[in-house]
């Protein structure tokens, strides 16, 4: 019942227009480029206990960012409201790429956003990707 209730908040949150603060149009670029980052990615994803692959991992990312949009002015409170944890448990979400150590999400994004910013779209080179995702 209590998950119906959200959903159907979150619904006439994104779809009334309701809190428009949002980011600039750089920010938006960084932002659509980490959702399309999550969501390309291979690697694994850990919700509260739950594995999640990067399709879905980007889904419930841009669910949050449509909720919490009002309150997001920049692609570090992108990450901070929508990718960081979850605001049922408090757990914080992690990451796992190939054969690397789980770490935080939120560390995960700033350092593929800082790469972004040096380098526009460009991902990490073929011999970084693994560290990387």
């Amino acid at each position: 019942m209590k998950r119906a209730i959200s959903a159907s908040m979150l619904a006439l949150l994104v779809f009334s227009g309701i809190g428009s603060a949002d980011v600039n149009g750089e920010q938006a670029a960084e932002v659509d480029h980490l959702l399309n980052f999550v969501k390309s990615s291979a690697c694994q994803f850990d919700r509260n206990g739950e594995i999640h692959d990067g399709i879905e991992a980007e889904s419930h990312i841009r669910n949050k960012y449509a909720f919490f949009r009002r309150k997001i002015e920049t692609t570090e409170q992108f990450i901070e409201w929508s990718a960081t944890k979850s605001t049922i448990s408090g757990r914080y979400y992690t990451v796992k790429c190939a054969d690397a150590e789980w770490i935080e999400t939120r560390e995960w994004l700033l350092q593929e956003l800082e790469n972004f910013r040096r380098g526009g779209e460009t991902r990490a080179a073929p011999e970084e990707k693994s560290r990387i995702c």
